[in-house]
């Protein structure tokens, strides 16, 4: 694959995850690897299946193999998804490896078990370009490919995955369609450098890979009264949050949008990243893979809808521009029911302050 010279502009009127969420009044969802119950996570199938039932676009991770191919998949080893041997794929090959594993009929998560009616295809980076490709989502809006570039840790070793990627989008004309995000920024970098204008954003979490801790308080407004969170604190978790809102860093690498998983969000952190022209995303809502998650929802089923719920109601105060869920349809119903208690609340509010009250994203 030649390497073109030209760039791409970062124009946010170019990019759906920029004013997506504001023509349909809230943020675009997002299916995280999928976010399908039908199909395996990161397969082909289960983007296809959050498109059907009304996702905005799906969130995905890919890794490059020893021969050069960018295969979708979100775990460092195959282990925990494919039956058989374990292995580990930036060591692996596609051809003669990886191409022959399918993922296991039924995979295990903290509080469900999914059973499929097959063993599905691990899948291609290119081959999920060429079906979305022009694809629009039930609402009308191009369909967005959110791709995570794996594996997380730093590593100038690893950074080329970011340049195929890039390729990729150039080669596919995904363009309008696709971002990139990522823990390393080296492989953002090197997106960047490929291909300059791409929307590509660093990520932000609450575990080891950032170290920020969790400085969210929005679970606990029984009263509906915003946290309030807005001090500088001088500890370690303070210190790199205050670094983070800066966006220094992230404009140092040519990044245009932001990935945060919301309990890093103190309560301006969304505003910071708006005021400095980023798209916001914020992840996971509606969790099934616990593994990675500091908080853990109520173990029922309506215990966890309605802390997913008010996740989303402070996500859709604070106009992020995007979700990424595991659960497409809950995340459709609790912004159907938010929308209509936003509405309800404006119409008791005083003429002067209903201009603040309405929720649409940015």
């Amino acid at each position: 694959m030649g390497i073109c010279a030209s760039s791409y502009p970062a124009n946010k009127k170019e990019h759906v995850c920029f004013w997506g969420g504001a023509k349909l009044g809230r943020p675009l969802i997002y299916g995280h690897r999928g976010g399908s119950k039908n199909y395996p996570e990161n397969s082909l199938e289960a983007f296809i299946d959050a498109r059907e039932n009304g996702a905005d676009g799906c969130e995905m991770d890919v890794f490059l193999t020893t021969d050069e191919q960018v295969v979708v998949f979100h775990d460092d080893t195959t282990e925990r998804l494919v039956d058989g041997p374990s292995h580990k794929l930036i060591e692996s090959s596609w051809a003669g490896c990886i191409e022959n594993l399918k993922f296991k009929k039924t995979l295990k998560y903290d509080r469900e078990t999914l059973n499929f009616d097959k063993n599905y295809s691990i899948a291609l980076l290119k081959d999920v370009f060429k079906w979305f490709k022009g694809k629009e989502s039930k609402a009308g809006l191009p369909f967005v490919l959110n791709v995570e570039l794996k594996p997380c840790a730093p590593s100038i070793h690893l950074s080329p995955v970011g340049r195929h990627v890039a390729n990729l989008i150039r080669e596919y004309g995904m363009e309008k369609q696709v971002t990139l995000v990522g823990f390393d920024p080296l492989k953002l970098h090197q997106a960047v450098k490929t291909y300059p204008g791409i929307h590509v954003g660093w990520q932000y979490d609450d575990m080891e890979t950032t170290k920020l801790g969790t400085a969210n308080v929005w679970y606990h407004d029984d009263d509906g009264v915003l946290g309030d969170q807005t001090q500088f604190t001088r500890d370690k978790p303070g210190l790199l949050r205050f670094l983070m809102e800066g966006a220094v860093l992230d404009r140092a690498i040519g990044a245009t949008i932001v990935d945060l998983e919301d309990t890093v969000c103190d309560d301006n952190t969304i505003q910071h990243f708006h005021d400095r022209g980023f798209g916001v995303g914020c992840f996971t809502i509606f969790p099934t893979d616990l593994s990675s998650c500091s908080r853990h929802p109520p173990d029922d089923d309506a215990g966890a809808y309605e802390d997913g719920k008010n996740i989303i109601r402070q996500i859709m105060k604070r106009k992020v521009n995007w979700i990424e869920t595991d659960s497409v349809k809950n995340s459709h119903r609790a912004m159907t029911e938010l929308a209509a208690e936003f509405a309800a609340e404006a119409q008791v509010v005083p003429p002067a302050a209903s201009a603040t009250a309405a929720p649409a994203a940015h």
